[in-house]
């Protein structure tokens, strides 16, 4: 009996000591792979500052070039007269509302590709996540307890369902935030196309009321250069009618002096040749009176055409 149990006393310190060295080395490989973590960090963080810094200097050197290029290429600026109008008639015919809805279209579609854009990439490092994971389970299939490898086997495991949760929760949180985005966007789409109906209609109705007031003003033109006209032409024939009044005036006054002289011829003549003076008064008297006549009637025709 006491052999045995001396025995089994030294198998139980034998398995002791295995599992003292067995928790010896997964102390020390632990150790070793922190190690080996801090040393990828440092690593990691270096390149990335140096990065950074490079990144940096190029996109100072490329906002420079942007810079010089835009103030060559810049075009002169509009008036103020002409931005102001311009203004006012989109305020009037309501594109301003129309831009505003354009912008908020563009800057919900810019968020839900976006966040479209993160999910597809979360999607991506969760299968790279799952493949990992089954060459681990794979290899744990593989490999005894005992060996030092599971236990790092098992710590990458742990790590990986980790990051497999992040992943998935971030991936919840995009749903709903993608879910939100879509609504936005919905919303932001009717509501451009209702501004643009909206400006479409005021539009119309503008162009009616400017299509009216030109008709107005074009028939007041119209009516204004038409009186001007008939008062022009109605000076020509009154100076005209003048004119004529005053030719005849003066022919009247000339065939009364001839009559005059006339009388006068006769009274120192014979009386034979009275009878044909007699005529020749008969002569001029018709003359006269068809001269009055023509005086007679321009007088109709101004009153008729005034």
């Amino acid at each position: 009996m006491a052999e045995k149990f001396r025995s089994l006393i030294k198998v139980l310190s034998n398995e002791v000591n295995k599992h003292q060295l067995f928790n010896d080395a997964t102390a020390r490989i632990s150790s070793i792979t922190g190690k080996a973590q801090e040393k990828l960090n440092n690593m990691q963080s270096a390149v990335a500052s140096k990065y950074d810094v490079l990144a940096k200097q190029i996109n100072n050197d490329l906002t420079l070039i942007q810079n010089v290029n835009t103030s060559q290429l810049a075009p002169s600026p509009l008036p103020k007269k002409v931005v102001i109008w311009w203004q006012w008639y989109q305020q009037l015919t309501g594109l301003d509302k129309v831009e505003i809805a354009r912008q908020q279209v563009i800057f919900a579609q810019d968020k839900l590709f976006k966040c479209q854009d993160e999910r597809r990439q979360l999607n991506r490092e969760a299968m790279i996540i799952n493949d990992k994971l089954k060459e681990i389970y794979s290899e744990l299939l593989r490999i005894k307890r005992d060996d030092p490898k599971y236990v790092q086997l098992t710590i990458v495991e742990n790590k990986s369902l980790q990051d497999q949760a992040r992943i998935v929760s971030q991936l919840n949180l995009l749903e709903k935030e993608e879910k939100d985005h879509f609504t936005l966007l919905a919303t932001a789409i009717k509501e451009y196309h209702d501004s643009q109906t909206t400006s479409a209609q005021n539009y119309k109705y503008l162009s009616i009321i400017a299509s009216a007031v030109l008709a107005i003003m074009s028939l007041t033109g119209s009516i204004i250069y038409n009186n001007r006209r008939v008062a022009n032409i109605q000076n020509v024939l009154s100076e005209a009618q003048q004119k004529n009044e005053n030719v005849l005036r003066s022919n009247l006054l000339s065939l009364e002096n001839s009559l005059n002289s006339i009388r006068k011829v006769i009274e120192k003549n014979d009386e034979p040749k009275v009878v044909l003076v007699n005529k020749k008064l008969t002569e001029l008297q018709t003359a006269c009176v068809i001269f009055g006549a023509c005086i007679a009637g321009i007088y109709i025709l101004r009153s008729i055409i005034g």
